[in-house]
């Protein structure tokens, strides 16, 4: 089965597991959240498609013996699609998209400063909440009452991001996850980061 997270208003059913509830105060007033446990298809579903500003519309069925009904369809799993999915994971787990080097080779620090302005504050959600630290946007209520170790975290976060939907541009496709596993590895050669590669990828495994 295609992503159907990458077209539009296509249906697909979902088990969305064990959930958990969370809220904040922000100054445009409270946000909520819930967390859910999904199965593995999904996750790469929504790994390897555009999320940004994404909505999913939701009709819900509770079910009382923690199983799916009859009637609803698993996410199908394709194991090939998986293994990429996976190895696409490793990338991101091994350090590959947040290491500097390979930033460099990607784009510009004027480039990534271009990108993240045009994101949603990762605190408070506020496209508005802005002002310069390095290359990692702050404001004086967001930002700056974080500790320097939930700093360092979105800092990452940043960085992951756009040096990987850079990258799946610049070799162009729609979304990280469509990347041949065999183009990163090219690249990467062609451009002096081989090494920044986990030894999977440098082996050719």
């Amino acid at each position: 089965m295609s992503n159907p997270l990458n077209r539009p208003y296509r249906t697909f059913d979902a088990a969305l597991m064990n959930p958990q509830t969370s809220s904040r105060g922000t100054k445009d007033g409270p946000k909520y959240w819930v967390k859910f446990e999904i199965e593995a298809a999904l996750h790469e579903w929504l790994m390897n498609a555009n999320t940004a500003g994404m909505i999913i519309a939701a009709k819900c069925l509770v079910t009382d013996d923690g199983q799916l009904p009859e009637n609803i369809e698993k996410p199908e799993e394709n194991t090939q699609k998986t293994a990429h999915g996976k190895a696409i994971s490793e990338l991101f787990a091994k350090g590959f998209f947040r290491n500097e080097k390979v930033a460099e080779k990607v784009g510009t620090l004027h480039d990534r400063v271009n990108w993240i302005s045009g994101q949603p504050c990762a605190i408070c959600e506020d496209n508005q909440c802005y002002s310069w630290n390095d290359y990692i946007p702050s404001h004086s209520i967001c930002f700056d009452t974080l500790d320097s170790s939930k700093r360092a975290v979105l800092k990452i976060k940043y960085l992951e991001e756009w040096t990987s939907k850079t990258l799946a541009e610049k070799l162009g496709y729609q979304s990280r996850g469509d990347i041949p596993l065999e183009s990163i590895a090219k690249w990467a050669r062609e451009n002096g980061v081989e090494w920044c590669l986990p030894l999977s990828f440098r082996e050719g495994k």
